[in-house]
């Protein structure tokens, strides 16, 4: 159930978030290309998440939204994997 509220959770605030680019037009970042330096377990995480879901965030965001959105995509991973 926890999984199901945070996926549902998730789903709006996207929603929303778009809602509000289209009020204040869009914004582009520019690519990192490369991510810091990481502990050898974030890498790990980050090569099997972009394996699983075929992602590449580095390519449009900077590093820092880059590795942000890893790390929520990881905590998205593992509540759909304990439901």
């Amino acid at each position: 159930m926890d999984a199901t509220l945070a996926i549902f959770a998730t789903s709006l605030l996207v929603r929303h978030s778009e809602r509000v680019g289209w009020s204040r037009g869009a914004f582009h970042e520019t690519p990192a290309r490369e991510l810091p330096a990481l502990a050898f377990e974030q890498v790990q995480r980050i090569a099997a998440l972009q394996s699983r879901y075929q992602v590449q965030f580095k390519r449009r965001m900077t590093s820092a939204t880059s590795t942000d959105d890893y790390e929520y995509l990881d905590i998205l991973d593992r509540a759909g994997a304990e439901s």
